[in-house]
């Protein structure tokens, strides 16, 4: 299972003390599978600034419908 997180540290500082933590930790799921994490920096570290713009998903799930019925 491959996972991907982005992080948005308020101190810069703050990155290196989560690499030394996180980086080669095994996790171990209840069903004993292990899963190690690996810490890499992102080429641009520039955190999208949230949209104010909300979507409009009222009646979204009828309009695939007719579309998907429509296709077969």
């Amino acid at each position: 299972m491959h996972s991907r997180a982005y992080i948005d540290f308020k101190c810069p500082d703050d990155v290196f003390e989560f690499t030394e933590f996180f980086d080669g930790h095994v996790f171990v799921s209840e069903r004993g599978a292990q899963y190690k994490v690996i810490v890499e920096y992102a080429p641009s570290q520039c955190v999208p600034k949230p949209s104010a713009k909300k979507m409009d998903v009222k009646g979204l799930y009828s309009k695939i419908q007719i579309i998907l019925s429509s296709s077969n």
